[in-house]
């Protein structure tokens, strides 16, 4: 069994598992796996219409992931104007008419959207996918290194702040991502949470984000249980005894 890691870091972030068509577009606190392995197949060549591969995929990765650097949510406002009209149109931004050929277009026949984006800023993640088949970990990793489709963090005004990376290593997916989280540490204290694939029997969330098609005329997802554990490090000199002046 082996785990490959890499690490998710930029600016901005959005990772959503709710409907898209709402006056919000909200983001998670974490990735998604739902992202997770839409951007792995998307730096892989996967077309998004092949389901099969995505199954692939999706069957023999078990994924987790650590919050190296919890993240704050910010908000950006949009306001989308449609008209139903096939001629060119133009917008006059002082009056807030909309004229086609000279002639203003009534109020009743433009389709108003107001809604929010929201974002994770300044966040850090280690993303681990476990396998037993170590080959298809270096084909992700090379994939990652060299994509074959341009790949962004949710959605895709958040664009790599660096070229990914990553390292393979010979431990089941939990198990590595703890002792990266007690690795950054550094001497100091350290608390992160680690969320992941929930193990048979396991306690955890039903969250509806387990990939069974990409294709843009019937994107599905299938719920998965996601369980949650927390790390802490303490440095040698913080720890406490409650028994040491016994």
């Amino acid at each position: 069994m082996s785990t490959l890691l890499f690490r998710l870091a930029a600016p901005m972030q959005a990772w959503g598992t709710e409907p898209r068509f709402d006056k919000w577009l909200r983001t998670g606190m974490e990735p998604s796996k739902s992202g997770v392995i839409g951007m792995v197949a998307s730096a892989m060549g996967i077309d998004r219409t092949d389901d099969e591969a995505l199954q692939n995929l999706v069957k023999r990765l078990r994924f987790g992931v650590c919050v190296d650097r919890e993240g704050t949510v910010i908000t950006d406002y949009h306001a989308t104007r449609v008209v139903p009209y096939p001629e060119c149109s133009y917008r006059d931004i002082f009056s807030d008419n909309i004229v086609i050929r000279g002639k203003k277009i009534p109020d009743t026949a433009i389709s108003k959207y107001d809604y929010k984006k929201y974002y994770l800023s300044d966040a850090a993640f280690t993303i681990g996918l476990e396998c037993k088949d170590d080959s298809l970990l270096h084909t992700i990793l090379e994939a990652l290194r060299h994509p074959k489709r341009m790949l962004y963090l949710g959605r895709k005004s958040c664009p790599l702040m660096e070229e990914l990376d990553g390292v393979i290593v010979k431990k089941a997916m939990l198990p590595a991502l703890k002792e990266h989280a007690e690795a950054q540490a550094d001497g100091r204290y350290h608390a992160c949470r680690i969320i992941y694939d929930a193990g048979k029997g396991e306690r955890g969330t039903l969250v509806n984000d387990e990939p069974v098609s990409f294709n843009a005329n019937k994107k599905v997802w299938a719920p998965r249980m996601a369980a949650e554990t927390m790390v802490e490090v303490f440095p040698q000199s913080e720890q406490h005894d409650p028994f040491a002046f016994i």
